[in-house]
């Protein structure tokens, strides 16, 4: 792994939400296609180190 010094401020994303976040539409699409697109916001955070 590469280190940073001081380390990188980041902002830290639920990858495992975000793929079933995803699918979980796509699927409800390809079973009722007539039903309205809908939208979902997932919630990162930020992860403060060195940088700032």
């Amino acid at each position: 792994m590469l280190g940073f010094e001081p380390g990188p401020t980041v902002i830290e994303q639920p990858v495992a939400a975000i793929g079933a976040q995803a699918m979980r539409p796509l699927y409800e699409r390809i079973a009722h296609p007539g039903r309205p697109v809908r939208k979902v916001t997932l919630s990162g955070r930020a992860v403060r180190r060195g940088s700032s």
